[in-house]
């Protein structure tokens, strides 16, 4: 039985953010954004309004994304396909 998960998208903007990041922090980016599809509420996070949420990594970039679906769902019954984790920005701010 494989694994469910979340879709995770961007605009083309928000990908060329991440695309400019150096290397460390880019490799840390995109694996925090991998892991968002199997759970898209990580331990951490900031409620930045409803269904919105951020979190300030390790290499201190700040990464924010709304989840769109069913959060009673998602809380009940985990990650799924219907569920998608919008990225909205990647910055050094918070």
């Amino acid at each position: 039985m494989s694994r469910k998960l979340c879709r995770v998208d961007a605009s083309t903007e928000v990908k060329q953010e991440i695309l400019d990041c150096s290397g460390q922090v880019f490799q840390e980016v995109g694996a925090f954004l991998e892991s968002l599809q199997s759970d898209p509420l990580p331990e951490g996070r900031q409620e930045r309004g409803r269904g919105a949420f951020g979190i300030k990594l390790h290499c201190g970039i700040f990464v924010a994304w709304e989840i769109v679906g069913d959060l009673l769902h998602l809380t009940l019954e985990g990650p799924d396909e219907t569920i998608l984790v919008r990225i909205l920005g990647v910055g050094w701010g918070d």
